[in-house]
């Protein structure tokens, strides 16, 4: 029942885009000075627009579980990425702007070495019910790496605070998604092995951490800049856990390995030239000033060059 947790997956990435980009508005409203702070969240509570983002979110969520009894966590995960296709263009449209072939060219890049390093890579399930002493490992370096990529955000301004904590979140949005897989296969076996299982609490606490991680990246900067990295990195992260503590296997033949390893350099670089694309860089500078009255658009040719304009109907905070 594979093809049920690939459609699963998909749809979840879907909804996890309509949640970033409800969320990256409202938050990207707010002072820095609220960034890590409860009081961020507690502020974005009273927005309605960002209760529907948390819907969405929490709706996506469950859709993911659903991928996670179907298919391998190493199949899931990199599905998540598929975010960046429904994400991108609402986000550009939100600013009255328009995909040219550059950023569909980008966007069908990223499509394809999604299915071609999945076929390639060919994961098969493994056991994600292990003890909490092999889990120990694994959460210490975690946790370790968040604590260090949050100082190096702190430390940093504008794109390079989104940046490092994206890094923080995408690490634990990964471990969280392993967390799940463990949780939905104890439920597999009673609503009291569940609510009973370790694995839940965990995941519960680690979904509260990156609710303000997340939100604290939006905050810091454009949807544009953590969307990338945490595409990137919650896969690799839940897959390196899928592979070590579950025991999921990959094809490890040298053709296979080679496939999946070009398909993985094409879905970065595709990102990384949609991000510095005119229309994507047009989209940070609206989103890096959200609180201005009549915040500033861009427009831009057929030919790449932008041109600066101000935005029709500005947008109400």
């Amino acid at each position: 029942m594979t093809v049920v947790g690939i459609v699963a997956a998909l749809v979840a990435g879907g909804l996890f885009a309509v949640a970033a980009v409800l969320q990256q508005q409202m938050a990207a409203a707010r002072p820095s000075d609220e960034q890590l702070s409860w009081r961020l969240i507690v502020h974005l509570a009273r927005q309605r627009a960002w209760l529907l983002g948390i819907a969405v979110a929490a709706t996506s969520y469950v859709v993911q579980a659903v991928a996670l009894s179907f298919a391998p966590l190493s199949v899931v995960q990199p599905l998540l990425t598929a975010e960046v296709i429904f994400a991108v263009p609402m986000s550009v449209r939100r600013h009255h702007l328009t995909l040219h072939r550059r950023e569909w060219a980008c966007i069908t890049a990223v499509t394809a070495a999604l299915a071609v390093g999945l076929a390639a890579a060919h994961p098969r399930p493994g056991n994600p019910l292990v003890p909490i002493a092999s889990w120990a490992p694994i959460l210490a370096a975690a946790t370790g790496l968040v604590l260090v990529t949050v100082a190096v955000g702190r430390a940093g301004h504008g794109k390079s605070r989104a940046a490092g904590y994206a890094i923080a979140a995408a690490v634990l949005m990964g471990v969280e998604s392993s967390l799940m897989a463990a949780t939905a296969a104890r439920f597999e076996h009673g609503a009291t092995a569940g609510f009973s299982a370790w694995e839940t609490y965990a995941m519960a606490v680690s979904s509260i951490s990156v609710l303000l991680l997340i939100q604290s990246a939006f905050q810091a900067g454009p949807l544009a800049v953590s969307m990338p990295i945490t595409d990137a990195l919650s896969p690799a992260t839940a897959i390196v856990i899928g592979v070590m503590l579950f025991g999921e296997r990959l094809d490890s033949s040298p053709a296979h390995v080679t496939i999946a390893l070009g398909a993985a350099v094409v879905l970065i670089l595709a990102i990384a030239v949609l991000d510095t694309s005119p229309i994507i860089q047009a989209v940070h500078r609206a989103e890096s000033k959200p609180t201005n009255p009549s915040p500033p658009a861009y427009s831009v040719s057929q030919d790449g060059t932008s041109s600066y304009e101000l935005l029709k109907g500005a947008r109400r905070r």
